[in-house]
């Protein structure tokens, strides 16, 4: 009767509540390591300990940045403007950029806690199922900092809100140019 019940407390499902699946898991996890560590291929060992830190690095600002959006706009305050389309405007981007804001979140925080569990040998592996998902949380990140800009520039009266959201837009294209340019250039670096 004990051997069922130590043969299902080491069986992996995908069920988030068992305690005893997530407990071997990660005792898979430390035996995976220790024996990568016992073959001593120390060049793979570094260069997966590189690449994981980078991502972990780059999911974890897309975290704080989406946080950081949220917080905001759910912070913000009623639009000032009288116009009532305004208003309506106002309130559906800003809800847009909060729900998105909170969905990148929620797939970088999962990508974040994924990778520091992973064993480090399966790193690349886990990068080629990942990348089908890579760059929700960037998109959902720069549409709720756009959702915040236009929010702040909706706040206002009418004059200074037909001053104000040509500037933000300008700002938020020049900032995806800026971006894009970046990207051109590490692209040229790497190759």
């Amino acid at each position: 009767m004990e051997d069922n019940n130590s043969e299902s407390s080491n069986e992996i499902t995908n069920n988030w509540l068992d305690t005893n699946s997530r407990t071997h898991i990660w005792e898979l996890i430390y035996s995976n390591e220790k024996e990568d560590l016992l073959d001593n291929n120390v060049y793979d060992q570094k260069v997966n300990k590189i690449i994981r830190g980078r991502i972990l690095k780059v999911y974890e600002l897309v975290v704080l940045f989406s946080s950081l959006s949220c917080a905001a706009l759910v912070g913000m305050s009623n639009s000032k403007n009288e116009n009532v389309l305004i208003i309506i405007i106002h309130d559906t981007i800003r809800g847009y950029g909060i729900v998105t804001s909170s969905l990148g979140a929620i797939i970088s925080l999962s990508t974040c806690m994924i990778m520091s569990a992973l064993p480090q040998k399966h790193t690349m592996k886990f990068l080629h199922i990942f990348m089908k998902y890579s760059n929700i949380p960037v998109f959902t990140t720069v549409f709720s900092i756009f959702s915040l800009m236009i929010c702040a520039s909706f706040q206002f009266t009418n004059t200074v809100m037909f001053m104000v959201v040509p500037y933000s837009t300008i700002c938020f294209f020049y900032s995806l140019i800026v971006y894009n340019n970046l990207r051109k250039e590490l692209i040229r670096l790497i190759e």
